[in-house]
């Protein structure tokens, strides 16, 4: 548990990331996909100088939604603005499971770091 202070308020939240059994019912779009191209700029967002992260990815097996094998996608995520979150920046081009919201571009999205590390996914999709 991470505790977040931000002015006189304080706010204990999770930084462990959410379970494929409670992703996949709210997300719009599964797949096991690779990042093909990472690119980060720094932008000002609210005042704020942080990081923003636009990847395109490879759709490599599909679960749900309406991308397929083969197809590209594009997610854009900032960080850096004091959000508690288990979201951190892709470093590597690693095949990743995926979980979409809303369209490409994915600005709501969350991703399980790496295949071997994904087991409970795997159990639950299969």
């Amino acid at each position: 548990m991470t505790l977040v202070t931000t002015g006189y308020s304080a706010k204990a939240c999770s930084t462990m990331p959410p379970s494929a059994r409670s992703l996949y019912p709210v997300a719009d779009f599964v797949a096991i996909a690779r990042p093909l191209l990472i690119s980060e700029r720094k932008v000002d967002w609210k005042g704020e100088e942080v990081l923003q992260q636009t990847i395109v990815w490879r759709v490599l097996m599909d679960w749900k939604g309406p991308l397929k094998h083969g197809d590209q996608f594009i997610t854009r995520m900032r960080y850096g603005t004091g959000e508690c979150t288990a979201r951190s920046p892709v470093r590597k081009r690693t095949v990743q499971f995926f979980y979409g919201y809303g369209k490409s571009p994915f600005l709501n999205f969350d991703v399980n770091a790496d295949l071997p590390h994904a087991e409970d996914d795997f159990l639950f999709l299969s």
